[in-house]
């Protein structure tokens, strides 16, 4: 029996249609199995999704509560600054009053004391004239 070059190459194509057919058949089975598992993903994704929309809705109803807050917060800062500055001013020209008073009080503590030393040499002339 003489195999013929020819039966040869036919066998080795019938093995290697086997081994690529095997291979198919692994890597089928192996999609199969992966798209189960992205059927389930997606199955879960879907029974979360209702839930994952209300912490959304949830999270913008207290984001917009934190940005109220914010809003007042920023206008009881601007009262706050708008009475600092009222308050700044008032103290400024206070501040200024208080020196110009105590400016002309010592002017009054001057002319006291020149009036006191006045009265001094007055009664020491008039004790020793008389």
């Amino acid at each position: 029996m003489q195999i013929m070059l020819s039966d040869l190459a036919l066998v080795v194509i019938a093995l290697a249609m086997m081994i690529v057919g095997y291979q198919a058949l692994r890597i089928s089975h192996r999609l199969q199995t992966t798209l189960e598992r992205v059927d389930r993903a997606v199955d879960q994704l879907n029974l979360m999704a209702p839930r994952a929309h209300q912490v959304l809705e949830k999270l913008d109803r207290e984001m917009a509560a934190i940005e109220s807050i914010t809003l007042k917060a920023d206008r009881v800062a601007d009262r706050v600054d708008a009475v600092s500055e009222e308050l700044q001013q008032s103290a400024t020209e206070l501040v200024g009053q208080v020196h110009h008073v105590t400016h002309g009080l010592r002017h009054v503590q001057a002319a006291m004391t020149g009036a006191r030393v006045g009265l001094q040499v007055l009664r020491d002339r008039r004790s020793a004239d008389g």
